[in-house]
């Protein structure tokens, strides 16, 4: 190994504390820590630092090292079985405390800018683990669920894959026995749901989470990645509204589920409201921490602090009785009503004012903010 100094290369050996040998790979990473592979062993050379640091023993195949989300870097090693998992380092049992995915075939290794781990396979087609940061010590093998496989079934008709590069755009190429294959960068990704999840109502979670409802009979769910936690609350749902507060209101067929954080709090349906009595929407009212909601073809009432006041119903001129079919909160806080008729009300809150509009001005104030 040769540094490039003055137009000079000079020469990295012991004084650099480090051993010559065959380099299978070098790597930079986030820290500017320099990564070198060796056919025996993995040392790292710290920003600013002249004295390189050894991290561990591996095997004489390295083929690449990468730096996941967590910081830790990972290498793949083909030799003998086919290895991947993170570079052992000094007080640190990487094959005990480590994660680890071996399988035949094994060959080189990525990890994309969204943290996902891609390795190429010498027996055809590709492999990706989109959450490595989440295998704990776990030791994966080729028929584990967290596996997900690309091959000629799946459409990726490449061959033997050898070389993998992400693009600007985030694009994963592989470079093939039969030539290039590309991964397109795409934001959305598929979840398989339990049976009877449909007609689902969503609502954003914390830290990139989703909450799902569904107007069976089925409890809410949260899901994170490709995982999902089942709740022991929440059927039958068909609307869903997150107050100023931060309180979450579920409304369901029986009456509404109050979410403060991770607690749930149940307010069943009035006596006196006639059914059918799903929840179709909610939205704030002119009193503070009150509430609109919708119950069926019934009409829309006042809830506040847990109690329902049926004969305060939402009355405005021109538009059906029962209530809207859809509404929004804008960022200055008015309340948009859609009606099934066609009209469409702006509630504001703050001042208790409200108007109509016809769909034709509705149509030209949507074109008038373009």
């Amino acid at each position: 190994m040769v540094l490039r100094e003055d137009n000079r290369w000079n020469p990295i050996g012991r004084d650099w504390n480090f051993a010559p040998d065959v380099i299978r790979n070098l790597f930079v990473d986030r820290e500017d820590t320099l990564w070198v592979a060796t056919v025996k062993t993995i040392a790292f050379l710290r920003r600013g630092s002249k004295a390189f640091e050894l991290a561990g023993p591996v095997g004489r195949g390295v083929t690449t090292l990468a730096q996941a989300k967590d910081g830790r870097v990972w290498f793949a090693d083909d030799s003998k079985r086919g290895e991947v998992r993170p570079v052992p380092t000094a007080g640190h049992n990487s094959y005990a405390e480590d994660p680890a995915i071996v399988e035949d075939g094994l060959f080189e290794l990525l990890i994309d800018r969204d943290g996902a781990l891609w390795i190429t396979r010498h027996d055809s087609g590709i492999v990706r683990i989109r959450y490595p940061e989440r295998l704990g010590n776990r030791k994966l093998g080729p028929h584990d669920t967290e596996l997900e496989s690309f091959n000629e079934k799946d459409g990726f008709t490449g061959g033997f894959a050898y070389k993998l590069l992400e693009d600007h755009e985030g694009n994963i190429w592989v470079g093939c026995s039969k030539g290039l294959v590309q991964f397109r960068h795409n934001q959305v990704v598929p979840v398989s749901l339990p049976p009877r999840y449909q007609k689902l109502v969503l609502r954003a979670g914390e830290g990139g989470g989703i909450w799902t409802g569904t107007i069976n009979s089925k409890p809410l769910l949260q899901i994170r990645g490709e995982t999902f936690l089942v709740e022991k609350v929440g059927e039958g749902t068909s609307s869903v509204f997150r107050d100023s507060n931060g309180d979450v209101w579920w409304g369901c067929a029986d009456g509404i589920w109050r979410q403060r954080g991770t607690q749930f709090k149940y307010f069943p349906m009035p006596q006196g409201a006639e059914p059918p009595n799903w929840i179709y929407e909610i939205f704030p009212s002119r009193e503070d921490g009150g509430l609109w909601v919708r119950l069926g073809d019934f009409g829309t009432v006042q809830f506040k602090q847990g109690v329902w006041n049926l004969d305060d119903r939402l009355r405005l001129k021109g538009v059906p009785i029962r209530g809207p079919s859809a509404s929004y909160n804008d960022a200055s806080g008015r309340v948009w009503l859609g009606f099934s008729a066609g009209q469409v009300y702006v509630l504001d809150v703050g001042q208790g004012n409200s108007s109509g509009l016809s769909q034709e001005s509705l149509r030209q104030l949507i074109m008038g903010y373009g």
